[in-house]
């Protein structure tokens, strides 16, 4: 009692009288005379059970203690009071404790909190360290330290990646910061055994005044340190040291799992926002590159038109000179002339200038062509056609400009109606028809397909080339893809790699599918299909009702 009670005077042999208790309460304002334990007794009241009272006991030396009085009073028989039994119970440490709960569950509901809002988050402008920074002062508040420091690793290594710190100055934290960045985890505490069951998720304590520990040891009066696992789907992904404010403070089991619940809630938080930062650099890498496209695609449209403007006059030119040079020949003996010879040499240079414009000029109207499509602005003029009159056309155009080839085709007996801009498809034809010219031998034939399946009509065209890979077959369709080690066979090799891409865009817009089959060394076979309308209307049909 003497000791409890903090009373320093008087022999263990006589009786203690002790004056009424100084109780104060939580305000540490002095109890006034009817609120004592001791007087409600007296007054006939029981302090038991859910009527228990908390008071706070001043002792002399001026520290405080927290207890639990219960008690009862002592009747006579005449149902008078003669006094009273009352018990009070030490309850310092586990308030104390229940407060740091309190505590720890209010900085773990912001932890928590922080998974599902963006308020933790760093701001525009902010870094990682500063989410990481408030993680390292809501552990150490949760787990009642001094302070703490909180080291990150680098994805996949013990490497220290970032370091923060809470509870100590700014040059101390900075000192910190340049003695542990950059360093292995076990160079850090000179034992790789000390790694070992923090990456099997388990907390444990250490003594910092053994000398090997100096480097983590922010000040010479912190001697114990309790180091927390941040641990992710079984990964150790960083290290929380805590420095507690009671430096020779032994840890209770409750308590190591508690930090242990708080390190994998802390790895949680700083991995969602190393994915938060991921996404915000993803979709700012996103947009430059659709911007640095928009741009490109735009130049592209310029430099079409530019282009193409005077080579269509070019071009036209040419034709009339060819046309008047053709008129001017003289016929008969005249031939031997040597003016017919050299009208002749420029009429073959002609030629070859318009091959080569109209090469060019195809190139132009690929570029203006991928440009409308990246944009959304590749216009059909849709109408009911007959699908095998254009072929046969296309083919015909072809012979002609290549008599040496031979294109097989045998056209269908009826009519193939379908609803598609004819000469979008005349398109996609002719290129189809002229990657087969022009990837196979000349000796070898081309073969074209017409073909009615169930809903739609497919043409194909068959060559008898080198055949394209199956990897080559999946990017075939792509923007400026060329099948690397395949060479022009015949005619010329000028291409960008955007005459697929188009043909795939021109029949899905209208509806069809596109496709190859290829074996290497056996040729390929390109293919399109549109939807058969032989009794279809088409928009304009529709729209002024009439009916077909």
């Amino acid at each position: 009692a003497r000791e409890f009670l903090g009373v320093s005077t008087g022999s263990l042999n006589e009786r203690l009288f002790i004056s009424p208790f100084p109780f104060v309460n939580e305000q540490g304002q002095p109890l006034l005379p009817a609120q004592q334990p001791e007087a409600r007794l007296m007054q006939g009241e029981n302090l038991t059970g859910a009527n228990a009272t908390d008071v706070r006991l001043r002792r002399d030396h001026g520290r405080e203690m927290e207890l639990s009085v219960t008690g009862t009073p002592l009747s006579t028989e005449d149902g008078g009071i003669s006094g009273a039994i009352m018990v009070a119970h030490d309850v310092t440490a586990r308030r104390k404790l229940e407060r740091r709960t309190h505590s720890a569950l209010d900085a773990l509901l912001v932890m928590a909190e922080s998974l599902v809002s963006s308020e933790v988050s760093a701001q525009p402008g902010e870094t990682s360290q500063v989410v990481m920074q408030h993680l390292a002062e809501l552990t150490s508040r949760v787990l009642d330290g001094e302070g703490a420091v909180m080291v990150v690793l680098a994805a996949g290594t013990d490497k220290i990646e970032d370091v923060v710190s809470t509870g100590f100055d700014e040059a101390l934290e900075s000192a910190l910061q340049a003695r542990l960045q950059g360093k292995l985890l076990a160079e850090c505490l000179h034992d790789p055994d000390l790694v070992r069951p923090l990456r099997e998720g388990h907390a444990y304590s250490l003594d910092m005044r053994k000398s090997p520990y100096q480097e983590i040891r922010p000040l010479d009066h912190l001697e114990l340190a309790l180091f927390i696992p941040l641990r992710l789907r079984n990964d150790l992904v960083g290290v929380l040291i805590l420095y507690p404010t009671d430096p020779r403070r032994l840890y209770l089991a409750e308590e190591i799992t508690l930090a242990e619940a708080v390190g994998k809630l802390v790895a949680l938080v700083i991995e969602r926002e190393r994915l938060l930062r991921e996404r915000e650099e993803a979709r700012a890498s996103s947009l430059a590159a659709r911007e640095t496209t928009q741009r490109m695609d735009e130049f592209v449209g310029i430099v079409s038109h530019e282009l193409k403007t005077p080579l269509t006059s070019l071009r036209g030119n040419l034709q009339l000179a060819k046309r008047y040079l053709k008129r001017s020949l003289p016929t008969g003996d005249e031939l031997e002339n040597q003016s017919v010879e050299m009208t002749k040499l420029v009429l073959s240079l002609l030629d070859r200038a318009e091959q080569q414009l109209m090469a060019q000029n195809r190139l132009v109207n690929d570029l203006v062509d991928v440009t409308r499509i990246q944009i959304d602005k590749l216009e059909l003029q849709i109408a009911r056609c007959d699908l095998k009159h254009l072929v046969q056309e296309i083919i015909d155009d072809q012979r002609s400009l290549i008599a040496t080839r031979t294109i097989l085709f045998e056209p269908p007996l009826e009519e193939i109606k379908v609803l598609a801009d004819a000469q979008r498809v005349g398109q996609v034809v002719n290129n189809y028809l002229s990657n087969a010219l022009k990837y196979s031998d000349k000796e070898k034939p081309v073969l074209v397909q017409i073909e009615l399946l169930e809903s739609a009509v497919q043409v194909s065209v068959h060559d008898e080339g080198p055949g394209i890979s199956l990897e080559a077959q999946q990017r075939i369709w792509e923007r400026f893809y060329r099948v690397p080690g395949i060479e022009v066979r015949s005619g010329a090799g000028v291409g960008l790699g955007l005459g697929l891409h188009i043909c795939r865009t021109i029949i899905e817009q209208q509806g069809g599918a596109v496709g190859v089959e290829s074996v290497q060394g056996q040729g390929s076979t390109f293919w399109f299909t549109l939807p058969y309308a032989q009794s279809l209307k088409t928009p304009e049909e529709y729209s002024s009702g009439v009916n077909n």
